[in-house]
Order: C-alpha cells, then sequence, then structure tokens
C-alpha cells in the first residue's frame, strides 16, 4: 500500500482517569511521520508516542479490556488507529460481511465526526475485525447509512489483541476550527463492555458529549459554509455553493461538477478579504448512465472541498430491514415537490434473481405509493424502479438489494 504522510496529534487533555473530555480542546500539534495502511502498527511512531486509552462509555471507568488509540492528520487526511487489547481472541464475534449492515453486532471500532461542532449533525463510521464497513450520515435521531463516505482501512489480529487503521480525507466535510470527534469501541465477549473517548453517561450516538479538537492545518468550512446538490424531475441538475474569503488577501475560487461519464461544469470567481458569494451551477439533462458525481471547490491549487459519490435520488424505498418475507408491504415514496403541478408520471417496477425476472410492471406515481413484493422463493434478489416523465422520458432509477426469508 501506499505510504502516508501524517501530522501526528499528541494527547494532552485527555486524562487517562477518564475526565470529561468535552470541556476542554484537543489541540494539533504539526509532527510528520510515514506510515502504512495494514493495521500492525508496527511504525516507530507507535512505540515513540504514549497512547490514549478509551474509558467506560457510561461512567468514564477503566475498562476490563483496555483499548489504546492515537489519532494523526495532514493536509488531507485524518488517520485513527485502535489497538484492541482481547484475552479472548477465539470469542470474538464476527459475522456481519455485507457492507453498511448491522456491523455493531460485532467487535468492532467507531468513529464519530461532528465538523463543525454542531452537537446534532455528523458523520459515523464503523470497522468489524473483518474489515466490514458501515458509515452513515446523522442528524439528531435520524441516520442515514445511504451514505457513503471515502475512507480506507486495515484490520490485523494477533494472540491478545486486534488492531485497526482509518483513514479518512477531510475535504469531504466542511470543518470549522473547533469541531467535534469521538472513537469506541464495541466488545461482545463477555463481559460485554463499550469504550470510548470521553465518558458519553450513556450510548454512543451522543455528539453533546464528543470531545472537541482545534488546530486543523486549514478549516475548510471557515471558506465553504454551504454546499447543495438538488436533482429535479427533468433529470437536470443544480448545484449551488457558498464561499467565503476567510484569508488576508485576494483569492480566486474555482467550483466544477462532473457527472460520471459527462463533461465538466466550471466557474471560477475572484474573492476580496471577508466576500462572500454564492455560486451555482445549472447541468443538462442527465440519462440512467451517470450514477455518480465529483464536485471540487478549490482555492488557488489548494483542495478546500472535494469528494465523489452516487447522486442523489428523486425516489426513496423504505424497506422493512435487510431482510423480509415473501409478500411482505413496503413503500416507495417521492422526494421534494416533484408532483407539484405536475402529471402522468409513472413508475415501473422489476425484481429479478436467480437468473430469472419475477416482476416487470408499470403503474401511475403518486407521491406515496404501499406496494407489495410477489410471491417468491428465498434468496437474494434486485429491485429496481425507474421513473419515467408523462412522454415517458427517463428521470430516475433506484436498485435496492432485497433478501427473502421464509416463513416457518
Amino acid at each position: 500500500m501506499k505510504n502516508i504522510v501524517l501530522i501526528f496529534i499528541a494527547v494532552a487533555c485527555f486524562g487517562s482517569n477518564g475526565a470529561r473530555a468535552e470541556k476542554t480542546s484537543w489541540k494539533i500539534p504539526a509532527a510528520a511521520e510515514k506510515f502504512q495502511l495494514d493495521g500492525k502498527l508496527t511504525e516507530d511512531f507507535y512505540q515513540k508516542n504514549a497512547p490514549r486509552e478509551l474509558v467506560g462509555a457510561s461512567g468514564g471507568g477503566a475498562l476490563k479490556q483496555k483499548t489504546q488509540v492515537w489519532v494523526a492528520m495532514d493536509r488531507e487526511n485524518l488517520h485513527f488507529a485502535f489497538k484492541c487489547f482481547e484475552g479472548q481472541m477465539d470469542k470474538l464475534v464476527q459475522k456481519i460481511k455485507r457492507k453498511d449492515a448491522q456491523v455493531y453486532l460485532d467487535d468492532c471500532v467507531e468513529v464519530f465526526i461532528d465538523p463543525d461542532l454542531s452537537r446534532k449533525k455528523y458523520y459515523h463510521f464503523i470497522l468489524n475485525t473483518l474489515e466490514t464497513r458501515y458509515d452513515s450520515y446523522c442528524d439528531g435521531d435520524n441516520g442515514d447509512n445511504t451514505w457513503d463516505g471515502e475512507w480506507r482501512s486495515a484490520v490485523f489480529c494477533g494472540a491478545d489483541h486486534w488492531a485497526a487503521e482509518i483513514s479518512i480525507p477531510s475535504t469531504q466535510f466542511l470543518f470549522k476550527s473547533v469541531f467535534g470527534l469521538n472513537l469506541c469501541r464495541e466488545r461482545h465477549a463477555k463481559p460485554a463492555e463499550n469504550g470510548s473517548l470521553a465518558d458519553l453517561e450513556g450510548g454512543f450516538h451522543s455528539p453533546d458529549k464528543f470531545p472537541r479538537f482545534s488546530g486543523l492545518p486549514l478549516a475548510n468550512g471557515e471558506y465553504v459554509k454551504a454546499v447543495n446538490l438538488r436533482l429535479f424531475a427533468d433529470s437536470k441538475s443544480c448545484f449551488r455553493a457558498e464561499i467565503a474569503n476567510a484569508g488576508k488577501k485576494a483569492e480566486e475560487f474555482k467550483v466544477s461538477f462532473a457527472p460520471a461519464h459527462a463533461k465538466a461544469c466550471q466557474k471560477t470567481e475572484s474573492l476580496r478579504p471577508g466576500e462572500n458569494k454564492k455560486i451555482v451551477l445549472d447541468y443538462p439533462t442527465l440519462d440512467g448512465s451517470c450514477d455518480s458525481y465529483e464536485l471540487s471547490i478549490c482555492v488557488g491549487e489548494k483542495l478546500l472541498y472535494g469528494k465523489k459519490e452516487a447522486l442523489p435520488h428523486l425516489l426513496a424505498i423504505n424497506l422493512p430491514g435487510d431482510s423480509f418475507f415473501s409478500g411482505e408491504k413496503f413503500s416507495c415514496h417521492v422526494k421534494d415537490d416533484l408532483l407539484a403541478g405536475k402529471g402522468g408520471f409513472s413508475l415501473e417496477i422489476a425484481v429479478e434473481g436467480n437468473g430469472k425476472n419475477w416482476l416487470k410492471t408499470k403503474a401511475r406515481l403518486e407521491p406515496r405509493m404501499d406496494l407489495i413484493l410477489p410471491a417468491l422463493p428465498k434468496g437474494d434478489y434486485s429491485l429496481e424502479m425507474t421513473l419515467l416523465d408523462e412522454k415517458g422520458n427517463f428521470c430516475d432509477k433506484l436498485k435496492k438489494a432485497v433478501r427473502i426469508i421464509c416463513l416457518d
């Protein structure tokens, strides 16, 4: 694997006695070291720099099986390392192999990032011992695991511990100068226990108690105030970015939106110090071959914000869980104001599996539709919905994996 140049954080504000970390700020000093992402933690840094230990997530006490953590940062990546000691390696719970499934039911480590210290909105990453990943975006009590972040990981299992490394490009978030971050571990061998950087007084999803961090090389959230991408019923897209020059001299900002398999759309603006501006990019009709996009915001040659992800959908399918019974109900609804003043839209529904087409039908689209899956044998299937306008032109396509279990 490629080497990564990282700036490591000397964790000075968290005492091993489990003091309430949310009342302090973790200042990030500059230090460099080359690392390979392999989970083995054999680099000199891990021997020369003392780790910090997680405490009990509820109460802040010492854990029976300790977990050592390191945090690092360069101009591009947040890097996390966990060394999870385990006296019962043969009792590790490691069952989940599918991305974004219930990975937290296994022995795992978790990272929580609140980029602008909102104390409400944050990103959640989980990695189990099989290196199965889970990521989601959370807004209060609502979590969305359809969000896919860009990150790399590695896991190593030894005789008396297992270790994990996670590296996350920081430019996919809008960081303020002070932000929230927490590291956690779930251990399921008896006695089961949960560890955290801070005493959360309960569950991991407590953003109001995440430790505070500061000192990033570039707090890009001070420059990029907001980004928004919207897809319309005519398959056009509109990308909006609100930017500000937080520097002390005039700067040139370049915004680029590039759908997959299509030409990029760009706009460049010059901003005086302290000036704010909204940049709008309208993109022409997208077809069914475009399922993702890349966007970037640069000041000069420096990347402030960039990511690659799936295009947002006009449709949403609400399934009852990871698996359900043949003939069970599910629902589909339309996002935003697609049907306002419009009519004649239709939905094509298809189910495929085991080399066979089990269903292909067409129905008039309603804002919310309750549907029933046809009687199907036990197995894995693909549920595909295609949105068409009144002329039969493509608007959107959504595909979901479906697992059918039999009634006993």
